[in-house]
């Protein structure tokens, strides 16, 4: 009676490609293993079809099942056997196999020579299926076979509580309204009654571990979610979402950690997968139209953090480029910088960042989430502020990286700058001399070579020791000191010559580039600061320009204007350079305003866009355009001006994609800036008639050659 009730029945039907096969005896075989590990006590001899239920279900309860060959006898083949549900247990087989290869027999790998397995039921139990998984172990080495004996009963307990804690765990979490908590609460409370210790006595590696099962069992099923979503998308939207989304989707998957994916939500995620697809085409398609354009798109979502019980708001911002030069670089941490610009508050989530690159690396797409220190919500007003301010702030954002920059010092040269300087201490008091030049810079820091000279006086500290005891950020190297004369032969004139470096970190601006401005203005405060005042000798003109740049960047303040980088771009590329120290900063503001609103206009509506302005006898004009050829346009016309008798100033700006000119005309009288603005004018109607002409002669041709057959 025993054979007929544990008679097996396999749960699927073999193709008819293996019917060659015999497969009927493998099943056979398959059964013999099955009554062979059942124990002989669960089905007495009394036991009939009738009264079998109560006894397959106390089998149920035994489950998994795990025998092996008799280990008191010494052979080279060992047998396993494993039957376990087959519900929420897919993998078991391949683990099974990695466990006993692996750790049966620490630092050695055992082979397996046989695997048999198969998905069955019984023929008089039909309400539960299993799953068998028999193996057979090599191990021929004689001394082994006590390790084996020792081991093989600790393995396959460890085993028994992997699958039931495994099969725990994949049905707690097919629980949709229990939180993330009150599933980590029911798994432990599982894995203490099956280790017989109370939850309080679980070790934090055991709890870190079922944790991590948990988080791992919602990605995997999320996973395959995900790929059941998006095969309605390709079959509704096949212009949009091609079949090669899949193996995108997989990939794309491989690059998130199971903590990301357990913690968001379904639809979110298929939502930033379907964007980052449709972003990546979209900028692959456009660069291969336009390969030396910039293209850039954006698109923020709003989302919540599956946290225990208060979801924290997030916002999650796919932002994607091309990279037009070869030494550009764009990273996460440009990404965030440019978010903190617009909502200095936000900070980044942990783990959130991720960064693809396609079209040899041409084609960067970088996802990445921010949420507000005190877990708000994003405001309306705030997407809002992003959608107008991050393009700008993105393309602002990239860095170009720059070789290091070496210049070896002339001895000659600095032999002449000593002696200048010589000649400029005269008198007792007059105060020290220092030339600052440009050194080198590396990967990290930025160094100058510095020439100061003074009259040491009674007293007088070394310059060495004075930078060595004084807390400052300037690091002193290769110091030399000259005697180059004495005043009154009593006061001996010091040369010093030396090399200061910086960390050029605090000197980056947002485009990365190095400002070099500010960081010779802090080298020339610092050495006031630790030695008194001094006469920059060489800075005379660049102090004033700083002088200048301040107080206009304080009247913008005033208005509530804040963009030191724009402005700074513009300051400095005011051309003469000499009026950045002459012109004055209510003029500068002025101008500067004007490039403002020429950068708010829409130019899709207009080609060009200029604004003028009368401000105390000063001319102020500004033209902007977006066209490709505004650009050739104005180095031409600059040419045209610059040989006329007007004496003016100006300055080109490149920002957004958009070209702007500021003119700055001082006149006498109204028929100077009248005859410069209908110069200005008349050049301006032809550039646009030559724009208008190339646009019909292209259009025309567009049309004939959908005529051609």
């Amino acid at each position: 009676m025993r054979d007929e009730l544990l008679r097996i029945k396999s749960n699927f039907t073999p193709p008819k490609s293996l019917a060659h096969t015999k497969l009927d005896i493998y099943f056979e075989s398959m059964e013999a293993l099955v009554k062979a590990a059942i124990p002989k006590s669960a089905f007495p001899d009394n036991v009939t079809i009738e009264n079998s239920t109560e006894y397959f279900e106390k089998l149920h309860r035994m489950m998994p099942l795990i025998t092996w060959g008799n280990l008191d006898a010494i052979d080279e083949y060992i047998s396993v056997t494993c039957i376990c549900q087959a519900y929420q247990t897919d993998g078991m087989g391949r683990f099974t196999s990695d466990l006993f290869s692996h750790w049966l027999i620490p630092g050695k790998q055992v082979g397996i020579v046989n695997i048999r397995s198969l998905n069955f039921h019984f023929v008089h139990y039909k309400d539960v299926d299993y799953f068998i998984h028999a193996m057979v172990l090599h191990v021929p080495d004689v001394k082994d076979h006590f390790s084996v004996k020792t081991n093989l009963p600790t393995i396959a307990n460890d085993l028994k509580l992997n699958i039931l804690s495994v099969q725990h765990i994949r049905q707690v979490v097919s629980i949709k309204p229990l939180t993330l908590d009150q599933k980590k609460i029911l798994i432990q409370e599982n894995i203490s009654s099956l280790l017989n210790r109370s939850s309080e006595e679980l070790t934090p590696c055991i709890y870190d571990i079922m944790n991590q099962l948990l988080i791992k069992a919602s990605a995997d099923k999320k996973i395959n979610h995900i790929k059941d979503q998006l095969e309605p998308l390709v079959q509704l939207r096949p212009t949009a979402f091609n079949r090669d989304i899949f193996p995108e989707v997989q990939k794309y998957v491989s690059n998130l950690k199971d903590s990301f994916i357990a913690l968001r939500d379904l639809k979110y995620l298929n939502r930033v997968i379907s964007y980052h697809y449709i972003l990546r085409k979209y900028l692959t398609n456009s660069l291969h139209i336009h390969p030396k354009k910039r293209h850039l798109s954006i698109k923020l979502l709003r989302s919540k953090l599956l946290m225990d019980k208060n979801p924290i708001p997030i916002l999650g911002v796919i932002v994607g480029l091309n990279l037009v030069k070869e030494n550009e670089v764009f990273e996460s941490k440009h990404v965030l910088k440019a978010l903190q610009s617009i909502l200095p508050e936000v900070d980044k989530v942990q783990e959130s960042s991720i960064t693809e690159k396609y079209e040899n690396n041409r084609v960067v797409t970088i996802y990445l989430e921010i949420k507000h220190p005190n877990k708000a919500a994003f405001k309306p007003n705030d997407i809002k502020l992003l959608r107008q301010k991050l393009p700008r702030e993105i393309k602002n954002r990239i860095e170009s990286v720059m070789n290091p920059v070496f210049v070896h010092r002339n001895e000659e040269e600095v032999m002449r700058n000593i002696l200048d300087l010589s000649k400029q201490l005269k008198y007792i008091h007059d105060l020290p001399q220092v030339i600052v030049n440009f050194h080198k810079q590396t990967a990290f820091e930025i160094s100058f070579l510095v020439i100061l000279l003074r009259l040491v006086k009674p007293n007088e500290r070394n310059l060495k020791e004075l930078f060595q005891s004084s807390n400052t950020i300037l690091k002193l190297y290769e110091h030399d000191v000259r005697m180059v004369g004495i005043l009154r032969k009593r006061y001996p004139k010091e040369a010093n010559v030396f090399e200061i470096r910086l960390d050029k970190k605090q000197f980056l601006r947002k485009d990365f580039s190095l400002d070099l401005h500010k960081a010779r203005l802090c080298v020339v405060s610092e050495i006031t600061r630790l030695i008194g005042d001094v006469r920059d000798y060489n800075g005379g003109m660049i102090a004033k320009q700083h002088e200048v740049l301040t107080e206009l960047k304080a009247l913008l303040t005033q208005s509530n204007i804040r963009n030191d980088f724009l402005l700074e771009n513009f300051f400095y590329a005011l051309t003469p350079n000499y009026m950045q120290s002459l012109l004055s900063p209510h003029i500068l503001k002025e101008l500067f305003l004007k490039l403002l609103s020429v950068l708010e206009h829409d130019f899709n509506k207009d080609i060009y866009y200029m604004q003028t302005k009368i401000y105390e006898e000063h001319y102020l004009l500004m033209l902007g355009a977006l066209h490709p050829s505004f650009s050739r346009f104005i180095s031409k016309l600059l040419d045209e001006l610059l040989t006329s008798c007007h004496e003016f100033t100006h300055a080109l700006v490149n920002v957004y994609d958009i070209t702007c000119v500021g003119f700055l005309l001082k006149f006498d009288q109204a028929d100077e800036y009248r005859l410069f603005e209908d110069h200005i004018i008349k050049a301006l109607g032809s550039w646009k008639k030559e724009i208008e002409s190339e646009t019909e002669e292209n259009t025309s041709f567009l049309n004939t050659s959908r005529l051609l057959p």
